[in-house]
């Protein structure tokens, strides 16, 4: 009896970190998750835009390479990621990305412009933790942007 029960444990933890391995080393994986912010602002006094808010979002694990600004790119009414070299072709409901790409896909916003997708370390630097979503709120009061992205492992 204590014979199988050792076996046992042996094998559940084979499995799962066999399980945990495949997860954790496929590269070819393409990673989901959902950001988004929900802020009151007042604008400077007699402007329409300009009160800029942003949201970090972390990768469950390290990106394999340094994602740049030009890596990130937001899909959907209300982008201003329109100069992004790339094309991000899923949707909301199946969020997809290029190899070593973000792709976030808009689903809600209000009172919010010029959304795009940017990288925390500015400049040449980038990072392999995340990505920063960050938009102009167009009035005073409620601001917010909701969104899903996917990131596809080099």
């Amino acid at each position: 009896m204590k014979g199988r029960f050792i076996l046992g444990a042996v094998v559940a933890v084979a499995v799962a970190l066999g399980v945990s391995g495949v997860a954790f080393s496929d590269s070819s994986a393409t990673i989901k998750g959902m950001v988004g912010g929900d802020f009151d602002t007042q604008l400077p006094a007699g402007s329409q835009n300009g009160a800029d808010w942003g949201v970090d979002a972390s990768f469950p694990r390290p990106a394999n390479t340094v994602i740049h600004d030009a890596d990130v790119k937001v899909a959907g009414t209300g982008s201003g990621d329109s100069t992004d070299p790339f094309t991000c072709s899923g949707s909301v409901t199946n969020p997809t990305a290029p190899k070593g790409k973000v792709c976030i896909y808009l689903l809600n916003s209000g009172s919010a412009v010029n959304i795009r997708g940017v990288t925390p370390a500015p400049g040449s630097d980038g990072s392999r933790f995340g990505f920063k979503l960050i938009w102009d709120a167009q009035g005073n009061g409620d601001t917010f942007v909701d969104a899903v992205w996917a990131y596809h492992f080099r």
